[in-house]
């Protein structure tokens, strides 16, 4: 109940005296996880919230006067307040405990370094940033422990290894059951919350410090699958983040930078190992793959990513007999296409031995016990080579979730056509880099890859 009657509450406080609030939140609100502190976190995110639609629709917030005759907008009381108030969320946000309070204060946070950078110094920005990248890894190694980023971000101490939340009490996420499911229902809360600021935060953070968080985004689409709106802004800040690698200049990075990317290929072989990963997804990972590649030495993940997509085309029905080998491009001829349904079936997790060993563990078991989320995904586009690598890649639309017959032989054998299309102009475009770059290895991973296909 309180959930519900606290934000009109607050906005009848706002509506009064926006002055009474601000008087409220630098009394009360503390690093101390309180009950008056978790009701000023919610009522900050909701004033910022407020004040971000006043600012998108160019309004001005009523003036409220505080007492000596002199009126205060709400815009003043965020400008003067929120450097304060994101520096408290911070605090809250690094607690040993992750709970509903904790998310709260990631939500402030998100908040203040997108939409009100401006008022934030240099220093308290970075430091911000900082916090929720912190908290994305925290949450996404507990929530898959056995992921092979997870064990690299636990080796490397990026991850905090006392992840705790409660499993009762008023700031419970989920009552009973064990770590991970909560990590899983943690990072569900998170990501439904703050997933239409994503792309917002990446575009405004600094490309060294975002690039670490790329591998989870990329496994995140695999959890979001079914949710279009998420899965929508996912690939969108995804897409963001890959443009700003891809004009960064990397030469000065740390080697943690490439070790990301690094993961991040083996996080679209992932993806590409999914059955059930729509054309529409495929086709941007696999752009992202090949502008990743370009940044990355190492060529090992090119035997992982040869031995995924010949399952899938196999999956799909396509016969050996029409592959075309010649300049060792691969194409499939759409006329020998066999009338057989499509397997859209999820992969089983036991993969051999050598798949295991270059791409590392399955994926882990999501509970379902996580409900849907109906978040908006809301996406930018900044610059020319930043919308020219958006249409090329070819983001979903609203129209993925669109009603369709999918029991039509015509749109299966559709969907194989684009699958086979796809693939082709996929590996043509990754040859062509490897062919122009001459990466030690790459050539003779890429005439294995062929031998693979061909067979």
């Amino acid at each position: 109940m309180g959930h519900q009657t606290l934000p009109i509450l607050t906005e009848a406080i706002r509506y009064y005296d926006v002055t009474l609030l601000n008087v409220l939140i630098e009394r009360h609100f503390s690093p101390n996880p309180t009950v008056m502190t978790y009701g000023l976190t919610l009522a900050i995110k909701s004033t910022l919230q407020h004040a971000l639609r006043l600012e998108n629709y160019a309004e001005s917030s009523p003036e409220t006067s505080n007492g000596s005759g002199k009126s205060v907008s709400l815009q003043e009381v965020v400008a003067t307040g929120v450097s304060s108030w994101a520096l408290t969320a911070k605090q809250l946000a690094l607690r040993p405990v992750i709970d509903k309070l904790s998310l709260a204060a990631v939500d402030i946070l998100f908040l203040a370094c997108t939409n009100f950078s401006h008022y934030l110094d240099g220093e308290m920005k970075a430091e911000v940033e900082a916090t929720c990248v912190k908290l994305i890894m925290d949450v996404f190694s507990h929530a898959h422990p056995s992921h092979r980023y997870s064990r690299h971000l636990f080796k490397t101490r990026r991850a905090r290894v006392d992840f705790d939340t409660p499993g009762q009490g008023y700031l419970s996420i989920l009552k009973g059951d064990g770590l991970v499911r909560l990590s899983l229902h943690i990072q569900h809360s998170l990501i439904s919350e703050c997933h239409t600021l994503l792309p917002s935060f990446i575009s405004e953070g600094p490309v060294r410090e975002v690039a670490s968080i790329l591998p989870i985004l990329l496994h995140l689409v695999i959890v979001f699958m079914e949710d279009h709106d998420i899965l929508r802004t996912i690939l969108e800040s995804c897409r963001c983040l890959v443009t700003m690698v891809d004009e960064a200049d990397s030469c000065l990075f740390p080697d943690e930078f490439f070790t990301a990317l690094e993961y991040s290929l083996l996080a679209i072989i992932d993806i590409i190992n999914m059955k059930v990963t729509e054309v529409s997804t495929l086709r941007p990972v696999t752009e992202f793959y090949v502008y990743i590649s370009q940044l990355v030495s190492s060529t090992y993940h090119l035997t992982a990513l040869f031995k995924v997509i010949h399952s899938r085309l196999q999956d799909a029905g396509f016969p050996k007999s029409t592959l075309d080998t010649c300049n060792s491009d691969l194409v499939y001829r759409s006329n020998d296409i066999p009338a057989s349904p499509v397997d859209n079936q999820p992969i089983a997790e036991d993969a051999d031995d050598d798949y295991e060993e270059n791409v590392g563990p399955g994926l882990h078991p999501l509970t379902t016990s996580l409900n849907a989320s109906s978040g908006s995904g809301q996406g930018i586009l900044a610059g020319a080579s930043t919308r020219r690598m958006s249409q090329s890649m070819g983001l979903p639309t609203d129209d993925s979730d669109s009603d369709s017959d999918w029991d039509s032989w015509d749109e299966e054998e559709e969907d194989q056509s684009l699958l086979e299309e796809m693939f082709g102009d996929f590996l043509r475009r990754l040859q062509g880099h490897y062919r122009q770059t001459a990466i030690p290895g790459s050539s003779q991973h890429l005439k294995l890859g062929w031998k693979q296909l061909e067979h």
